[in-house]
């Protein structure tokens, strides 16, 4: 029998606190309803033995990814493309559509997608972007960032990225 399970949870099932980096848990395996799920106890409010318990074992909390350890996943580049507004990055109204166009720095790097056009609308130049297995269209403003300004963006989008991985 195959089993998939969730990665470790952020809160503790019974009182609904953090788990943080270092907290020892109990992690529990049950079936309910015909599906598996997986509880998380911090290990001083472990219930005990669960019903229809398939599995139970103890681990330490991880310490967060290292934003710098995260690898840009084009995939997951392209999702963030097909977004108005990239999940997660409406803190600045700028930093949507910046993230987006470093996004697509990455992949047109990558030979992910490639310059179909560019013209002037607005008073802006717009790059109209083709993937290369049949995305898009992509329109985004050139916004022509110097190095530093892709630098930092380019550490928002992996430090977002790194929460997503370690959720």
């Amino acid at each position: 029998m195959e089993y998939s399970l969730k990665p470790l949870g952020k809160t503790c099932a019974a009182t609904g606190a953090p788990l943080s980096p270092g907290t020892v848990c109990q992690s529990v395996l049950i079936e309910q309803n015909g599906q598996t799920q997986r509880l998380d106890y911090r290990h001083d409010a472990w219930p005990g033995p669960a019903p229809h318990q398939i599995a139970v074992w103890q681990t330490v909390v991880p310490p967060p990814l290292n934003p710098d350890a995260v690898h840009l996943d084009s995939d997951k580049l392209l999702g963030l493309l097909e977004q108005a507004v990239p999940a997660g990055f409406d803190n600045d109204p700028t930093e949507p559509e910046a993230i987006r166009y470093v996004a697509a720095l990455f992949l047109l790097q990558r030979r992910k997608l490639k310059l179909d056009d560019a013209f002037p609308q607005g008073g802006v130049e717009v790059l109209r972007l083709l993937g290369a297995r049949g995305e898009g269209p992509f329109e985004l403003i050139n916004l022509r960032l110097k190095d530093e300004e892709i630098h930092r963006h380019v550490q928002t989008l992996k430090s977002r990225l790194a929460m997503e991985a370690s959720a």
